[in-house]
């Protein structure tokens, strides 16, 4: 049965809808994703950088969003996370993630591409600051609301 929420996102903001059972989709043709793990804390650990601890201010948390990228062509790949956003139905606002974390080390969000050999699949973990007073249940990405809380 469908709730009054997901039929006014659908009413409201012509947004396809796509309900994820297993935290799987896509972020363009060939190149598909599983999340993980989703994570919530108020700090993180730059392990390999110099960085130390980041703490998450008093209104906010870090979210972390475990990905799972897979090339599912015979072809290199071009891809990146600029249209990938933590979604928060209640207030319709898209947050763009702040950080990466790959192999321990933080670094900025933008302008960051990745090669993806033909049938590879690498992880990355996305950080989000997202409101502490919110649950994180969906992500969004090319128009599609994806669910990844349970």
């Amino acid at each position: 049965m469908v709730d009054r929420l997901t039929l006014l996102i659908i009413f409201f903001s012509f947004t396809v809808i796509a309900t994820a059972t297993s935290q799987q989709g896509n972020f363009k043709d060939f190149i598909d994703f599983s999340i993980d793990k989703v994570e919530e804390r108020n700090y993180i650990i730059d392990i390999a950088g110099k960085n130390g601890v980041w703490e998450s201010n008093e209104d906010d948390k870090f979210v972390l969003i475990h990905f799972k990228i897979i090339n599912k062509s015979n072809k290199k790949q071009i891809f990146n996370f600029d249209d990938v956003y933590l979604f928060d139905p209640n207030t319709e606002i898209q947050y763009k993630p702040n950080w990466l974390i790959s192999l321990g080390l933080l670094t900025s969000i933008n302008g960051v591409n990745f090669n993806l050999k033909s049938e590879k699949t690498i992880k990355k973990t996305l950080v989000f600051m997202f409101p502490k007073t919110e649950t994180p249940q969906f992500i969004k990405s090319n128009n599609k609301i994806i669910e990844i809380g349970d």
